[in-house]
């Protein structure tokens, strides 16, 4: 289930304060709470729910979110020390300055990995490699998935200069929007800033008639 909260106080009750801020979203169980009417990166979480498997450490669980999602925080740093950032005991001692870097760079190198490996390659490390994983582990399931180690990929990750790497929303997917919105759908959803109307639009009309699935 998927519930609209009007205000920052009210996602404050739901969700806390992870990493000493109120976030503007969170998932519990099968249900979102959010502060937007559209939150696709809360969406994502709650599809990799449903997915059979112990879950995996919060950097992989958020980078699919960024990539599938959006809400990246800004752009990608490469010197992060992603190689202890990987483990949950290290990710959950972020605050909140830090960890919209933090978000950005795990969508980064979600988009890489899949974009090297595949789909069925990522999402089966993503399904195997537990939350509580310790380094040793995750390193492990990281090569049965990917077959190279996690210090081979992350060195080819900072060799490249790729920035763009969210793929497009279900918004961008969508027909053509009626007027007087029509000339929204000239601004590229190749960018990372690109239209995301259902984000922010109300109520609109689609120029044919579709079926969108989220």
């Amino acid at each position: 289930d998927y519930y609209w909260l009007r205000t920052l106080n009210a996602v404050r009750e739901k969700c806390g304060e992870p990493h000493g801020a109120t976030p503007q979203g969170c998932v519990f169980g099968s249900n979102v709470y959010s502060w937007h009417d559209y939150h696709p990166h809360e969406l994502v979480h709650a599809y990799g729910i449903s997915f059979p498997g112990p879950g995996p450490p919060p950097f992989f669980n958020e980078g699919l979110a960024v990539l599938l999602g959006g809400g990246g925080g800004g752009d990608v740093d490469y010197t992060l020390d992603v190689e202890s950032l990987v483990e949950t005991a290290v990710f959950q001692q972020l605050t909140y300055p830090a960890y919209g870097l933090i978000y950005a760079a795990a969508g980064s190198l979600t988009r890489f990995l899949v974009d090297r490996h595949g789909r069925d390659a990522y999402l089966g490390f993503f399904k195997t490699v537990p939350l509580d994983a310790s380094g040793a582990e995750i390193r492990a399931d990281f090569l049965a998935a990917f077959g190279e180690t996690l210090e081979a990929a992350l060195a080819a990750w900072r060799a490249q200069t790729e920035s763009n790497f969210p793929l497009n929303l279900a918004e961008c997917a969508a027909p053509a929007l009626a007027a007087p919105l029509a000339a929204a759908d000239t601004i590229s959803c190749d960018t990372r800033g690109r239209f995301a109307p259902f984000s922010f639009v109300g109520s609109f009309v689609l120029a044919e008639p579709a079926a969108l699935r989220v």
